[in-house]
């Protein structure tokens, strides 16, 4: 669209726009110049009105500093000191709010930025609540705190406008100064509520407010530190020249003093002593001020004078322009038209439209000329050449038409008339040569691929891009795939075959195991076969125990009658019967044994397996007991008999015979119950280990059946790891 544009206007034409477009370009970027120079005036000048501002506050700030020691001390010593000053230095505090607000009212308000138009406004409000505070003061209906912080309120809302004139100028020495400034003020500022704390602790002579006094010396030194950071060697020199003295040492040593918690000093002294200090910082404060507004000042009067100077140079300069411009514009218009008329001229010859070609007629050594002069020599050589360029331009045809067949081997042998031709002819035939060479390496490498080797790679020439790079990159991508994966089918084969070794191994180990835990099993079986007929006999032996203790029951009844009968023989009767009542003792003793091995027993049945050995233990002393408790009612029959000869003998003792029968009779009924117990166990003990029996005839066919999987899985196994051979065998005989 420009383009074609462009294209429709005359060269001349072009030429005035060539000359012009810059010349409107020149004038915009000066205009912009001056503009930016008129900018930077402008930002001076707004810092100079804020400094005067600035500087306003300051002489405020230290009108209220004043006011806010002397209220302190007032307060601290409830109106007994300060009482004659306070209300002298309330009025230079009113002078200085009034030459403050004068100068705002005539400061340009549309250079300032929202915040700090709040700022003045939050200042003001601050300002309307002044005269009530006083009262309070005066009054003594205020605390030392909420006095205390309403001119370090104050204060600090018109210490936080000076900052903003850093935001009007982007000089950054002019920034660092007025940085430096403010952080001056803010310590002297801090030096101003030291006195008020100072004076309020040392009128009462109380601590009240130490805490508060330690951190304004700390933060004081701390503004003081930022001061000197970016204060520049004037600042620095004025600050040291001037603080120090008698009063900025007694200050020193009282403020010591009070961070000793000592409260010696006088209050009335140390206001004085700490305001000749806050003095000579104020004198420090004019100079900075004084030296950023004249500063300032200095720089917008430097700012005027260069931009007076650059638009009178400029104008100076545009005027040489115009003139060497038209006169440049002249002399190539003639000059074209010439050169125009020439080449027309050349055209018509070259189109055989004329048989003569007028040479260009010009003088000098500009291109035009030398323009000229070329277009004169070329209509001369253009002629012998052509015949040659259309010998080589068929042999070129002849040659692509064959490499477009797939044919490599031709060549264009005519030589060109011309280079641009005759680099083309190279070009062609070295392509051709590229071509043929790279074909035959790709050959080379995927016959060898045909073959099963693949170490070789296709050579990437660096001339080499296109659709060539992406063909011999492709072959080269496949390649590594086959290698990958060949070198993955390597890694696969040897951890297969690792793997089924340790297989073959574990399933040999297994089979191994499964044969040996059989052969336990079934040796398992058969103990418990033998364990289940033992307990049978035992429940047998018990229940014929059983039939005994029935037995002797009766032949006690009976004794009891042959007792009555016999009442001659009780005398000597009593002492056998004493041997029955420990003979029934030691039978109760075997039955409660008896009970604690059956819930033993109980309990080894439950755990089967391995664990079976221990029940047949328990199991024999069972019977054992059985066999002890048999003999013991052996023993009570022959003493019961013992005792039934006795009372023929003793028929004057038989009524106490019959006592002891009583007694017999029941023991033997309790002996009986535990007997029936035991006998009630055994069978509960005979048919858990029948279930027992079960289960392990259950375990011993699972294991048998483990087995022939093992020896299945050991026939897998050894295919396996026959395959995995094979597959290494394989890829050991190719290449890559």
């Amino acid at each position: 669209m420009f383009n074609s544009i462009l294209s429709n206007i005359k060269i001349k034409r072009k030429l005035i726009l060539l000359i012009v477009i810059p010349f409107l370009l020149a004038i915009a970027f000066s205009l912009i110049f001056i503009y930016d120079s008129y900018e930077k005036k402008s930002e001076y000048q707004k810092l100079n009105e804020i400094m005067k501002v600035s500087t306003s506050i300051s002489l405020l700030i230290h009108e209220t500093q004043k006011e806010r020691g002397m209220t302190a001390g007032y307060i601290g010593s409830q109106g007994g000191k300060f009482k004659d000053k306070l209300p002298e230095q309330r009025k230079l505090t009113d002078n200085r709010l009034q030459e403050f607000k004068l100068i705002y009212e005539n400061l340009d308000k549309s250079m300032l930025k929202e915040d700090t138009l709040a700022k003045f406004d939050k200042a003001y409000d601050d300002f309307s609540r002044l005269s009530s505070t006083r009262n309070d003061v005066t009054g003594l209906n205020i605390k030392i705190g909420d006095a205390l912080a309403y001119y370090t309120n104050m204060n600090g809302v018109l210490l936080s406008i000076i900052p903003s004139s850093m935001n009007l100028v982007k000089d950054k020495k002019i920034s660092r100064k007025v940085l430096a400034y403010y952080n001056f003020l803010m310590s002297k500022e801090r030096a101003g509520i030291q006195r008020a704390v100072g004076t309020n602790m040392l009128a009462s002579k109380k601590l009240n407010l130490y805490n508060k006094f330690l951190s304004l010396v700390v933060v004081q030194e701390t503004f003081m530190n930022q001061f000197l950071t970016f204060a520049i060697k004037e600042y620095k020199q004025t600050y040291q020249s001037l603080l120090k003295g008698d009063d900025v040492d007694e200050v020193k040593r009282i403020e010591n003093e009070i961070l000793d918690k000592k409260l010696e000093a006088e209050a009335t002294y140390w206001f004085a002593k700490i305001t000749g200090k806050i003095n000579i910082l104020k004198k420090i404060d004019d100079s900075i001020s004084k030296e950023i507004i004249e500063s300032s000042k200095s720089k917008m009067d430097e700012i005027s004078n260069m931009l007076n100077t650059k638009i009178f140079l400029l104008i100076l300069f545009f005027l040489i322009m115009a003139l060497i411009s038209s006169m440049i514009n002249k002399n190539i218009s003639d000059s074209l038209d010439k050169v125009y008329g020439g080449f027309l001229g050349f055209c018509n010859y070259i189109e055989r439209k004329s048989n003569e070609f007028e040479p260009i007629d010009l003088e000098g050594k500009d291109e035009f000329c030398d323009l000229g002069k070329l277009i004169n020599k070329n209509v001369i050589d253009i002629a012998e050449s052509t015949e040659l360029d259309m010998l080589c331009a068929g042999e070129t045809i002849l040659t692509l038409n064959k490499m477009q067949q797939g044919n490599l081997n031709y060549r264009i042998y005519n030589p060109a008339s011309t280079p641009q031709v005759q680099t083309f002819v190279n070009i062609v035939n070295k392509t051709m040569d590229e071509q043929q060479k790279m074909f035959n390496e790709i050959l080379s490498v995927l016959k060898k691929y045909v073959q099963y080797d693949y170490s070789e790679k296709i050579h990437l020439n660096s001339k080499m891009s296109g659709q060539y790079k992406e063909l011999v990159e492709g072959i080269n991508s496949v390649r590594d795939s086959i290698v990958e994966m060949l070198n993955e089918n390597k890694n696969q084969g040897e951890i297969l075959r690792n793997n089924s070794n340790i297989l073959l191994k574990n399933v040999d180990s297994l089979n191994t195991n499964s044969n040996h835990a059989a052969a336990s099993i079934e040796e398992t079986s058969a103990a418990i076969n033998e364990i289940t007929t033992t307990i049978k006999e035992s429940t047998r032996d018990v229940h014929q125990m059983s039939e005994f203790s029935k037995e002797l029951f009766v032949v006690s009844e009976n004794g009891q009658k042959l007792a009555r009968e016999t009442t001659s023989s009780m005398d000597e009767i009593n002492s056998e019967v004493q041997a029955i009542n420990e003979a029934i003792s030691f039978i109760d003793q075997i039955a409660f044994q008896t009970n604690i091995l059956s819930l033993n027993a109980a309990v080894e049945a439950a755990t089967a397996g391995e664990a079976g050995k221990g029940f047949a233990v328990v199991a024999q002393e069972v019977r054992n007991l059985a066999g002890r408790s048999a003999e013991a009612a052996n023993e009570i029959k022959r003493l019961v008999e013992n005792a039934a000869t006795k009372a023929n003998q003793g028929k004057n003792i038989s009524a106490e015979m019959i006592s002891g029968y009583n007694n017999l009779t029941q023991k033997l009924n309790q002996t009986i119950e535990l007997i029936n117990r035991v006998e009630s166990s055994s069978k509960e003990q005979e048919s858990r280990i029948i279930q027992v029996n079960d289960s392990i005839a259950l375990l011993d066919r699972q294991t048998q059946e483990n087995a022939q999987i093992a020896a299945q899985t050991n026939d897998a196994s050894i295919e396996m790891n026959k395959i995995s051979n094979r597959i290494e065998d394989e890829l050991n005989k190719k290449r890559w």
